[in-house]
């Protein structure tokens, strides 16, 4: 899910409504494209987005960012094709599919991931050909660390143990490299 702390909401809640439903469209019409892909090919997919938090999923960097990312997957994977690709309110994004073993392209991902500290922003989600996403605790990993305090990300998302300031002001940091 999104995270979005009482700040957001304090904008009022039509705009937080508003804002929620066009991202939760997003992921979803990236979801109903993934499963369409899924339907008519027996290879592993490769899903490359960001996964920046907060109501702006494109500041400065992020493109650069993403680009950086969908390189490094390419040089990982000589033999992968481009399935589909876009940009929508949730930043670009690519699917991407490979013949080779999804829980082996799970590990080289998590490794990408966390390659360099701004990878973090990074989300490369592993389906195999079956369909079933390839997930961190299957392969016995650790779980996605905080961008703030290195808990378990899902849980300060759901708790909101971070302002909108502190996670965008870490953002910023991550992305600065990548803003010139």
């Amino acid at each position: 899910m999104f995270f979005f702390s009482g700040t957001l909401r304090s904008w009022g809640d039509n705009l937080y409504e508003k804002l929620t439903t066009e991202l939760l469209l997003a992921r979803e019409q990236r979801e109903r494209r993934r499963l369409q892909t899924s339907k008519y090919t027996d290879q592993t997919l490769i899903c490359l987005s960001l996964k920046i938090p907060g109501p702006d999923k494109q500041p400065p960097g992020a493109e650069k960012l993403f680009s950086w990312g969908l390189r490094q997957v390419l040089e990982l994977l000589p033999l992968v094709e481009s399935c589909s690709h876009g940009h929508d309110l949730l930043g670009p994004w690519a699917l991407l599919g490979t013949c080779q073993d999804a829980r082996e392209m799970k590990r080289k991902m998590v490794a990408l991931e966390e390659a360099l500290p701004a990878g973090r922003l990074l989300d490369i989600d592993i389906y195999a050909p079956e369909g079933w996403q390839i997930g961190r605790r299957e392969l016995s990993l650790p779980t996605r660390p905080c961008l703030i305090c290195k808990c378990a990300a899902l849980d300060c998302m759901r708790q909101q143990r971070h302002s909108l300031t502190e996670l965008k002001a870490c953002v910023d940091e991550l992305l600065a490299p990548f803003c010139s």
